[in-house]
């Protein structure tokens, strides 16, 4: 008989290197106006408010071993309904349906562009030097997917799953992400 291993506990603290890190790269502040320049803020008091499912999918970023809704439960980030310890499954899902991209983006470009001209080593004869590399990933094989993205054809058929082209740009001085861009992979 197999014996099964449960998963390790979540060992997470307020003084965990990765939260303290997270908390200085991304402020509250920096947060909250990424929402508002892009429409996204909460107008209403709500149960799980967007600034926190901004701040949590970050931490699900660096702690992908851990389930969202264990990262919700230890960041406490959320008002439940009177009476239920936790929000319904569904919840999460649609605020981060609701969310979008554009308060990420928006957060990437104000905190490389930040991190970029303040202080920052000069490169080559003064220069700023920036990296561009691309790759490709795969998606979930989705319709939707599939459409948009498409994939490779080779002598057996379709590839397994869709596949997205990626290009980044990197500055060479403080090894940030500048930018990025997602596409089909049809592109070349």
């Amino acid at each position: 008989m197999k014996k099964t291993t449960s998963p390790a506990p979540l060992c997470l603290s307020p003084d965990d290197p990765l939260v303290v890190k997270m908390h200085q790269a991304l402020p509250v502040p920096l947060v909250l106006q990424a929402l508002q320049e892009t429409d996204k803020d909460n107008k209403r008091l709500a149960r799980l408010p967007a600034a926190a499912v901004v701040v949590l999918l970050v931490l699900a970023g660096l702690f992908r071993h851990v389930s969202l809704a264990v990262l919700l439960r230890f960041t406490g980030l959320s008002r439940p309904k009177e009476g239920q310890e936790e929000l319904a499954s569904g919840t999460l899902t649609g605020a981060r349906k609701r969310l979008g991209t554009a308060p990420f983006r928006h957060l990437l470009r104000t905190t490389t562009s930040r991190e970029v001209s303040q202080g920052t080593p000069r490169g080559f004869c003064g220069l700023r030097c920036f990296a561009l590399d691309g790759s490709k990933a795969r998606v979930a094989d989705s319709p939707e997917n599939r459409a948009h993205f498409g994939g490779h054809r080779g002598k057996n058929g379709n590839s397994a799953y869709p596949l997205m082209r990626v290009v980044v740009v990197l500055d060479l001085a403080s090894r940030l992400l500048f930018n990025a861009c997602v596409g089909a992979f049809s592109i070349a």
